[in-house]
């Protein structure tokens, strides 16, 4: 098994400090802008995330490659588990890996988001087209990109910790 983030702060650096002392046997895979060539690659992608969230192309660099590198964290994932917030209506994400959590979408994966307004698991529903409350907390078990939010707060900070042992530990 192994884990992709963007190593940002907030909940991607709270992801791999968790992960190393949880589960430190699984490796931990910061995905960076290694080739412009292989981050253009995402464009596809991006133009079409752009479109669905109504925003126009960043006008940095280092902005456009952040983007562009979302979409590698999430592509070699089986499963995604973000800390973001979700909309009233369930239907998006409102903060926190909002470009990978719509590129899991689009490829299909399997989305869990910890919202930080609701303090719930939620995954997302393909037939539903929205994010559904789990009655259970979910359990990691596949290759998974571990994303979120850079404005993380404490109560999610101690969610990631929660979910790591209830999916690693006997």
């Amino acid at each position: 098994m192994k884990f992709y983030s963007g190593g940002a702060i907030g909940s991607d650096f709270h992801w791999e400090k968790g992960t190393k002392l949880h589960v430190p046997h699984h490796p931990f895979y910061i995905v960076s802008f290694d080739s412009q060539e292989l981050l253009k690659q995402a464009d596809e992608y991006l133009h079409l995330v752009l479109k669905k969230i109504k925003r126009s192309l960043p006008h940095s660099d280092y902005t456009l490659n952040l983007f562009r590198r979302d979409f590698f964290q999430v592509l070699e994932a089986d499963d995604v588990f973000s800390i973001s917030e979700i909309s009233d209506d369930k239907k998006e994400i409102l903060t926190g890996a909002i470009y990978g959590v719509n590129y899991a979408q689009m490829l299909e994966k399997n989305i869990f988001i910890f919202c930080q307004l609701s303090a719930e698991w939620h995954k997302f529903d393909y037939e539903k087209q929205e994010f559904v409350v789990l009655e259970n907390m979910p359990k990691i078990e596949n290759d998974s990109a571990l994303i979120g939010t850079r404005d993380i707060l404490p109560y999610a900070i101690s969610e990631i910790d929660k979910i790591l042992v209830h999916s690693f530990k006997p």
